[in-house]
């Protein structure tokens, strides 16, 4: 080991203890826990196994360097979008001379890159608004979802969420609210809570209190993982319309849930 390599903070991951073993007592951290990819820039796959290979293309952090050592020997078939899809920074450019400056796009734009870091599959797409009690705008996003060919594993990846305190003029980053979310659907209730809905895979509600800065109480109502759509038929109820697979078609079901306030900070 190089004295420039022992410098950095590495970390070994793997189940086996025996393996682990040969660390001991050097000033290389050992884990279990593959949820800690997370914390690192740059890292090396050397086993070939299913799921570590999954877990470093799911869980690897925006920026990171991944080196898949252990891919050409992995039972498991991979396809170029399992490798690259997930994009981890979006950019976006708008060229000085576009056709469009000047017209729908305004010329202050014009010329400016911008990058929002996001975990996407697919970039931001089904957007829905709503207005949050505070009158603030709230966006939410699907970012990835389709569905997987036979044989190869495609991760879900997350429903983000921005505000606008101005009218739309400018947001927030966009910022992730769950793990999945195909075909998000809002509603801002009477009583001041604003319900998501959202799919694949599952069916989901969740839920926010605070005029959409954060939300909680994730849960899912339904296996499909097809359209949703929500509105609110009478003060501290929602009706949640979904596709579901029954007696070899495609029917609407639709599901009402009671969603109040217990307190100022808490649903039920």
């Amino acid at each position: 080991m190089s004295n420039s390599f022992a410098e950095e903070n590495v970390t070994v991951f793997d189940h086996n203890d025996k393996r682990l073993g040969y660390f001991h007592d050097s000033e290389i951290s050992v884990s279990k826990d593959l949820t800690g990819l997370a914390e690192f820039e740059n890292l090396v796959e050397v086993t070939g196994n299913p799921d570590a290979l999954d877990a470093i293309l799911h869980r690897s952090p925006a920026g990171a360097r991944i080196l898949l050592l252990g891919l050409p020997y992995a039972h498991r078939q991979y396809t170029f979008e399992n490798i690259v899809a997930y994009d981890k920074m979006l950019g976006r450019g708008i060229p000085s001379d576009h056709d469009m400056v000047g017209k729908s796009i305004p010329e202050s734009r014009a010329g400016r890159p911008m990058a929002v870091p996001a975990i996407t599959m697919e970039g931001f797409r089904e957007s829905d608004l709503t207005i949050a009690p505070n009158g603030d705008l709230i966006c939410v996003m699907r970012s990835g979802g389709r569905n997987p060919k036979m044989g190869v594993n495609l991760f879900p990846t997350p429903l983000y969420c921005a505000r606008s305190s101005d009218n739309g003029k400018t947001w927030t980053l966009p910022e992730q609210i769950a793990d999945r979310g195909v075909c998000p659907y809002l509603v801002t209730m009477s009583n001041g809570i604003i319900v998501c809905t959202y799919s694949r895979p599952g069916n989901w509600l969740i839920f926010s209190g605070d005029n959409g800065k954060t939300w909680k109480g994730a849960f899912q109502f339904g296996s499909g993982g097809a359209t949703n759509f929500i509105v609110e038929t009478e003060p501290n109820t929602v009706q949640v319309f979904y596709e579901v697979g029954e007696n070899d078609r495609e029917e609407l079901w639709g599901t009402f849930f009671e969603v109040s306030k217990m307190n100022s900070s808490d649903l039920e």
